[in-house]
This record gives C-alpha cells, sequence and structure tokens, in this order.
C-alpha cells in the first residue's frame, strides 16, 4: 500500500483518503482485518507526517451484527460506512485539501479513448 500511495502522492495537491477494512464474523479473517487496519493507520500518519495529504476512513464502527451474512454489510452497515466516508471527507475539507477537479493525463472522464466494437474489429 505504501508504494502505492508513494505513487500517488507524485501528483501535485494529491488527497488520499484511504479506507479501512470491515469487520468479519470469520476469527481468522478478522484477524487479518486488523492487522491491515492497523497498518493503513500507521501508513496514513506517516503521510501526513511527511507532508501529504492523507486521511484514515475508519470503519470500526461497524459489528458483526451490522453484517447480512457475516461479511456484507446490511443497511445499517452501509449507514455506518457512509458516516465513515463521510467524516473523513470532512476532515480533508475543513483542512482546506479539496477542490474543483483537474484534468489530468489518462482515460478521459467519459471513458471513450475512441474504442468502439468497430474499431476492435474483433473480440
Amino acid at each position: 500500500m505504501g508504494d502505492l500511495m508513494n505513487d500517488i502522492f507524485e501528483e501535485k495537491n494529491t488527497v488520499i483518503i484511504l479506507s479501512g477494512l470491515l469487520v468479519n464474523a470469520k476469527p481468522d479473517v478478522d484477524e487479518c482485518r486488523r492487522r491491515v487496519n492497523e497498518n493503513y493507520s500507521a501508513r496514513v500518519d506517516y503521510s501526513k507526517s511527511a507532508g501529504f495529504r492523507a486521511v484514515y476512513a475508519d470503519m470500526s464502527a461497524i459489528t458483526v451484527s451490522d453484517l447480512v451474512d457475516g461479511t456484507h454489510p446490511n443497511d445499517g452497515g452501509y449507514k455506518k460506512m457512509a458516516d465513515g466516508w463521510f467524516s473523513a471527507i470532512q476532515e480533508a475539507s475543513n483542512k482546506g485539501w479539496i477542490s474543483r477537479a483537474v484534468s489530468v493525463p489518462g482515460i478521459p472522464d467519459d471513458g471513450n479513448e475512441g474504442l468502439s466494437w468497430e474499431a476492435l474489429e474483433s473480440l
């Protein structure tokens, strides 16, 4: 994750909001999730201390009772996810990190790179 974030931060004025993973009903999977989230949170802290614009979207409010099948959130879980994202976005906004979108090289916003079925001629 660190290498990916470093690559993204090469673009000027970039903001990364990194989300934690959701709780899981399987203890071994949840232990892995816990370790990943610790790493993600620490990575965001490190990035901020290095002067980069990073925010951690904490998903720890979601509990196993917020899951429909032990993995995926129910309606209440989705609300808690939205709250976590909103809080992180609000933090970035309050710091003045969010601005109007700028054009960057790559695929156009409409996703059209001039490709079509006709241009491909075959699958």
